[in-house]
């Protein structure tokens, strides 16, 4: 067993905000104390999670902004719960 200590950071910010400016930050110092840092984006993670669900969108959005609000709302929505991405 690893004497090394397992971190987990969770960074949440509003959608369009510069949070990679921090992400960048905390992983370069993570890495110089010899971490190495996984990225999880849940907004690149929608689609699947919504496909997970039975939904599918053929339709073009006129933002990414648009696209990514509507498709949090509809996570939240199919796993009941309005809270499921603060965990």
């Amino acid at each position: 067993m690893s004497d090394r200590v397992e971190l987990v950071f969770g960074l949440v910010g509003p959608i369009g905000c510069l949070i990679h400016e921090a992400r960048d930050s905390l992983e370069s110092t993570l890495k110089t104390m010899d971490y190495t840092p996984v990225i999880i984006n849940l907004s690149a993670e929608m689609d699947s999670l919504l496909k997970a669900k039975g939904c599918v969108f053929e339709d073009e959005f006129e933002s990414t902004f648009e696209e990514k609000i509507l498709k949090g709302n509809l996570v939240r929505k199919k796993v009941r719960s309005r809270s499921c991405f603060s965990c």
